[in-house]
């Protein structure tokens, strides 16, 4: 079944955000996102390129799989990284000393 259109914005999205969060984050250690997985209750970590390849797949309208990334490492939840890159991007002012 092709995806509608807002569900392709949806994705565009939230790659756009996975592009910019490991930008941000992957210099910084973190390797990946863990993810909720509805249909094993069990957390997915998943590196960032695989998360920014299956978006792709999505988008390709191809099958995508959970992603069951390295348990060493760092993860951090798609939460976790909205609220670093809106406190980051932020129009507070930044003092270094």
């Amino acid at each position: 079944m092709p995806l509608g259109k807002e569900d392709v914005q949806s994705i565009r999205a939230d790659l756009a955000d996975l592009t910019l969060f490991e930008a941000m984050l992957k210099q910084k250690g973190i390797d990946g996102l863990i993810i909720a997985c509805d249909d094993c209750n069990e957390d997915h970590r998943n590196s960032w390129a695989d998360l920014i390849g299956n978006m792709i797949r999505l988008l390709a309208g191809e099958t995508i799989a959970p992603g069951h990334g390295s348990s060493d490492g760092t993860y951090v939840t798609w939460d976790w990284c909205r609220g670093y890159a809106a406190a980051y991007s932020s129009d507070v002012p930044r003092y270094t000393s």
